[in-house]
């Protein structure tokens, strides 16, 4: 015994076309039957096809489309903590030969403190330059460290690591960023 597949449209037609036969329909409405077999059987083909194989490149981005219309207004966000930036400026501040450093107090808890970015920059003429780094033509180089006094007061102290001799800046600014 032989199996044959045989397709649910095959199956249509041959059962349309027995139907057909037996109750002897005249010639034009067989016709016309068929015809309608025929047309679904090549919308269902048609509709029924899957394409395979790899994907093609993507095509080129369309034209932009028109604005749509405004949404509604959202509710209030939470207004945040903002950032509230201590300054500390000392003027005329020199980095002696001996000691060859110089302390600065500010009023900042060693908690507040050592949770927050530090930025020290000292001023020469026109000139802001970053501690630590070069100072003013490159003879000397700072850095700077910290102590902290129980609870109230740090200690910042502009500390000259290279160089030969006393240097005044007319400014150093402090600046601390609560993280």
């Amino acid at each position: 015994m032989v199996e044959k597949k045989i397709s649910d449209v095959s199956v249509l037609i041959w059962a349309a076309g027995a139907l057909l036969t037996i109750k002897n329909l005249k010639a034009k409405k067989m016709k016309r039957f068929y015809q309608l077999i025929m047309v679904a059987f090549m919308a269902f083909s048609l509709t029924s096809c899957v394409k395979e194989g790899p994907m093609g490149p993507a095509g080129p981005i369309g034209e932009r489309g028109e604005q749509g219309e405004r949404g509604e207004k959202g509710e209030k966000g939470d207004t945040g903590q903002g950032v509230l930036v201590k300054e500390f400026v000392f003027d005329n501040v020199t980095v002696a030969t001996t000691p060859a450093y110089t302390k600065l107090d500010i009023d900042v808890p060693k908690e507040d403190f050592d949770n927050s970015i530090i930025l020290v920059y000292g001023q020469r003429g026109v000139n802001w330059m970053m501690i630590p780094g070069a100072g003013s033509g490159n003879t000397n180089t700072y850095r700077f460290y910290t102590t902290h006094n129980p609870a109230t007061t740090t200690n910042v102290y502009i500390a000259r690591v290279t160089g030969p001799g006393p240097e005044t800046f007319n400014k150093i600014r402090i600046l601390l960023i609560p993280m």
